[in-house]
């Protein structure tokens, strides 16, 4: 049953992704052209992760909801992530969703972050995390009280915007239940682990479960049906410098992910939910590294537009 809930939280997951085109990339776009609501709104999805908090007598998540405290790795990997992801145009969840509409140069990217992932991983560098072993959960009173005052922001605003941030809110809490039942949901999560698992040493490493197969599934499932009507593959057919692009970006989002233990996905609904200070350096630094990304390809295009 648990599995059967799962499944049909992930389909949901992937709809939600498609529909709101949920992307930390368009976001940071909004906050240039001074519209912050959209990313204020993805920052606080995982607030959602603790109106499940009273499941989680039955689904223990303290081998998940790691604390980690502040470190370089974190902040390296964070704008590394977060520049490849604005050359990329897309960071994890978002490059999927591309991908549902028939973008087929987002399989580079896919291939990119593979390769990142082994590049660091047989470079084998010495990085050290300090976990922390206080817990963290936040009083009721402010989950309520930061959940009533989004919905009521959302209230207020036009009704094209309102249901793309509502999506996004929903987006969260379903995403918050999806990671009580199954905290490594994530698709890119499921790829590092099965890409990396050949090269692990100890055998005892186990292969990633059914479950989480047949979840990312779903999620991409999810995105395929609601991107239907936008599915026209013959309108991203690029070049192959634009595939080299893709790869490149792919690479380096791959070893900032792994740098930083994980991408934007799981830093939103899992590490920062947690209360992980690694997970605030990572983010900030995500949402900076796309800003000067997104800066950069600008001044590059106005530069070729004077040329």
């Amino acid at each position: 049953m648990a599995l059967l809930v799962s499944l049909l939280l992930a389909v949901a997951l992937g709809w939600l992704a498609q529909r709101t085109g949920l992307c930390m990339v368009r976001a940071v776009q909004g906050i240039r052209m001074w519209r912050p609501g959209l990313l204020l709104t993805i920052v606080g999805c995982g607030v959602w992760f603790w109106l499940a908090s009273p499941l989680f007598i039955h689904f223990p998540l303290g081998e998940v909801l790691r604390r980690h405290a502040i470190g370089w790795p974190f902040a390296v990997g964070g704008l590394l992530f977060g520049l490849a992801a604005a050359v990329n145009h897309g960071c994890s969840i978002s490059t999927l969703s591309a991908l549902a509409r028939g973008q087929w140069h987002m399989l580079a990217t896919i291939l990119g972050w593979v390769l990142g992932w082994w590049m660091l991983y047989l470079g084998a560098p010495d990085i050290s995390y300090t976990r922390l072993t206080t817990t963290f959960t936040p009083a009721w009173w402010l989950v309520l009280s930061i959940v009533a005052v989004s919905l009521l922001a959302i209230w207020r605003l036009s009704p094209a915007h309102r249901r793309i941030y509502a999506g996004v809110m929903v987006f969260g809490a379903v995403g918050g239940l999806l990671g009580v039942l199954e905290p490594l949901w994530s698709p890119s999560q499921l790829i590092r682990d099965v890409t990396e698992r050949p090269l692990a040493m100890d055998m005892a490493v186990a292969w990633p479960s059914l479950g989480r197969v047949l979840i990312s599934v779903a999620i991409l499932a999810g995105m395929l049906v609601a991107a239907r009507a936008h599915f026209r593959p013959g309108e991203y057919q690029g070049s192959l410098g634009r595939w080299v692009k893709h790869l490149l970006a792919g690479i380096v989002m791959g070893i900032g992910a792994s740098l930083a233990l994980g991408g934007n996905d799981l830093q939103l609904l899992i590490a920062l939910p947690a209360g992980s200070p690694g997970a605030v350096v990572a983010l900030a630094c995500m949402i900076a590294g796309i800003w000067i990304g997104l800066a950069v390809e600008e001044r590059w295009e106005r530069r070729q537009d004077r040329d």
